[in-house]
């Protein structure tokens, strides 16, 4: 009789180890918050970056992880590693890119789990391009971009969102946004919705963990009709001098119709 509830017991306590491992791995699906349509999701859990259309992957580049300390949801993210030497190594140019061919897409909210872990080296990276998005021009190239960036300053990252020059709109910029921490998960969203004829109606929305950094009216591309073709999670990062290593996380990646949401 001891033999047999010392095996129920054990019995017991294998169940309840194995219900609480399942329950510390979170996997994160892509539920939307506001409604609308998912159109492209990526937890790198079963299909690594099948579902990309062009990656940097490589060391500089992009890798699958596994390293639990590193993902947000799940067992598995993404990491990149930006790894400069001494000029005129300075600018670095990584991304996963994902391609909504045709004339592209007109409004969309892109969210991502991001985590910056503190880099090594003699200096800091000075611009960090996080989310990367763009038309194409048909030869290459493309008429106008937006981006999600940092600039670095005494350990700190404000978050900025900001424009390139194009034939129709200069150049513009809203910077400290909010400031990311290192070696921290933050959810990062963007909506943007293109402006029309000119007409200078774009509008442009950020969440940092749910809550609201940026919302203005603004002109984005101007007279040009295309919509946003490339979405690059990653992309650009530069030094002027020095060395330095830095890794960087993406997790739980949505593009959607509508506000997805922590």
């Amino acid at each position: 009789m001891k033999i047999r509830l010392f095996i129920l017991a054990l019995l017991v306590g294998l169940l309840a180890a194995i219900a609480y491992a399942q329950s510390s791995i979170k996997v994160c699906k892509a539920p939307l918050s506001g409604g609308g349509t998912v159109l492209f999701s990526a937890d790198f859990e079963d299909n690594g970056y099948t579902t990309w259309d062009y990656v940097n992957a490589g060391d500089p580049g992009y890798a699958i992880n596994t390293n639990m300390s590193y993902v947000h949801g799940g067992t598995h993210s993404s990491g990149v590693h930006y790894g400069f030497s001494n000029p005129p190594d300075t600018s670095q140019d990584l991304a996963m890119l994902k391609d909504f061919t045709g004339n592209g897409l007109e409004e969309w909210y892109a969210r991502g789990y991001l985590y910056l872990k503190t880099p090594t080296g003699t200096v800091d990276i000075l611009n960090r391009k996080l989310l990367f998005i763009s038309d194409d021009n048909g030869s290459g190239g493309y008429n106008w971009s937006l981006f999600l960036l940092t600039f670095p300053a005494s350990g700190a990252n404000p978050l900025a969102f900001a424009t390139n020059d194009n034939t129709y709109v200069l150049a513009f910029s809203y910077p400290d946004l909010f400031t990311l921490q290192y070696d921290t998960w933050y959810c990062l969203e963007l909506r943007v919705k293109l402006d029309t004829g000119g007409s200078g109606n774009g509008i442009i929305q950020v969440w940092v963990n749910g809550t609201k950094v940026l919302d203005v009216t603004h002109a984005i591309r101007g007279s040009f009709t295309t919509g946003g073709n490339w979405f690059g999670f990653g992309k650009q990062a530069s030094i002027s001098s020095g060395t330095v290593n830095e890794y960087r996380y993406w997790d739980d990646i949505v593009i959607s119709t509508g506000y997805v949401g922590p």
